[in-house]
């Protein structure tokens, strides 16, 4: 076979062989946000408080025991809401007189730090940043002077939402 011939037969393997094309592809998608909020307590529960007393610290709060596990894949924001005191016999005080905060450590809980809930919405923590998966709660609660001696109850409500 000449050398002429082998060419024309390697060019003609070639132009035998099928076309291949290529093409990058993007491939998207959005992760929806998630979150749970598991909370360790149903209950503040405070021993005796004497009127005219300021910012009295929930029982054993710097030691964790008002807690939230948080399990989320987007920052987040803890807000609170709460009603007015009340007790028998048609008694009540404001509950602007507790105050709330968040942290991630419990013994860093400050009064200094500390929000003064209402009957609306108030903003706790704002963009705590999601790996944060635990969170404490403290609160500080005011007897306003004269305050009328009685077995009150008030209820607040916390919210954690995805930023």
């Amino acid at each position: 076979m000449n050398k002429a011939m082998l060419c024309i037969g390697m060019m003609a393997a070639a132009l035998a062989m099928p076309a291949v094309f290529a093409d990058a592809v993007s491939v998207t998608t959005t992760v929806s946000s998630e979150m749970s909020a598991v909370f360790s307590y149903s209950t503040v529960a405070y021993n005796a408080l004497s009127a005219n007393t300021t910012d009295n610290a929930a029982p054993d709060q710097l030691s964790g025991n008002y807690s939230v596990a948080v399990t989320t894949n987007k920052n987040y924001n803890v807000a609170a809401l709460g009603a007015n005191f009340t007790a028998a016999g048609g008694k009540s005080f404001a509950i602007a007189n507790l105050k709330m905060d968040e942290n991630a450590v419990a013994a860093s809980l400050l009064v200094g730090a500390a929000t003064t809930l209402t009957e609306g919405s108030q903003n706790i923590a704002s963009n705590v940043v999601y790996t944060q998966t635990a969170s404490y709660h403290g609160y500080w609660l005011s007897i306003p002077l004269g305050q009328a001696a009685a077995a009150y109850t008030g209820n607040i409500t916390v919210t954690y939402s995805n930023v």
